[in-house]
């Protein structure tokens, strides 16, 4: 598995939805709360859609082998604001700092840090820097779990 691949994967994450690393196949798993929660239920499933059924499935899985799944880090764990900062003191245009750190203080950060950057041009290195960071993380990840990963 490629580090940068696991990194897309820990990115991608969305609320109400699990992603897990499955050990014994070594792929990514998703499935929503919602088919999680019916999981814990036993809710019924087979008048479900083939998407939701395979969805309901992975959950299911994971329920009866939990030990073969491994989370990934969650948004608070991974701190975009931080990587903001990061990015700030990096820059070597003064003012443009100063002005990138005024702008992700306080509500509205995360929108008004990715227009001041789209502004300047400098949006690519922006990416750059917290792909960059995602891999660093996604490192760290599969360290801590004993994956084995390829550069």
């Amino acid at each position: 598995m490629k580090l940068k691949e696991v990194g897309e994967v820990i990115d991608m994450q969305m609320d109400e939805y699990y992603t897990l690393f499955d050990r014994e196949t070594y792929t990514f798993i998703h499935f929503s709360e919602q088919a999680y929660q019916d999981a814990e239920d036993r809710e019924p499933f087979d008048h479900l859609p083939d998407w939701q059924q395979e969805e309901r499935e992975r959950a299911d899985l994971w329920l009866e082998y939990p030990d073969r799944f491994v989370s990934l880090p969650d948004k608070f764990e991974i701190n975009e604001y931080s990587m903001m900062e990061d990015f700030c003191f990096q820059l070597g245009d003064e003012r443009k700092q100063e002005r990138l750190l005024k702008a992700i203080r306080g509500r509205g950060a995360f929108r008004r840090f990715k227009d001041q950057v789209q502004r300047w041009g400098i949006d690519q290195e922006w990416y750059q820097f917290r792909d960059k960071k995602m891999e660093v993380i996604a490192k760290e990840w599969c360290d801590n779990n004993d994956i084995n990963f390829e550069a």
